[in-house]
């Protein structure tokens, strides 16, 4: 069944049973009002015991995106010289998630990289 954030008053009607499990096939959350839709969630999952023993929600990253921890896991089986981000909103918080000795190259628009 699709439950998504703003359908879990259904959960009232539902009425799942104790043990139930929540899968959710979205991104983690990245900024503020996402974590606090989480902490929603994690009050709704804990109301009606499903995830237990935490409560939490279990992700399934299903953007075609990797995922934060995806991408740290690529850079460091790769092991590259050099990062360019791109295709991200935040190209800086790559300097927070490589391993030392790899550079971080925030491209400029119109500049030329050698690869």
């Amino acid at each position: 069944m699709h439950l998504d954030f703003y359908d879990f008053n259904e959960l009232i009607d539902l009425s799942p049973p104790e043990d139930s499990i929540y899968i959710r096939a979205f991104s983690e959350p990245f900024n503020l009002e996402m974590e606090l839709d989480e902490e929603r969630i994690k009050h709704w999952l804990q109301h009606f015991k499903i995830n237990k023993p935490t409560n939490e929600p279990i992700y399934v990253h299903a953007s075609g995106h990797a995922s934060g921890p995806e991408i740290k896991q690529l850079i460091e089986d790769i092991s590259p010289k050099v990062v360019y981000p791109i295709h991200t909103k935040h190209p800086e918080l790559f300097a927070e998630i490589i391993p030392k000795g790899t550079e971080v190259r925030i491209p400029e628009e119109g500049r030329k990289y050698p690869v």
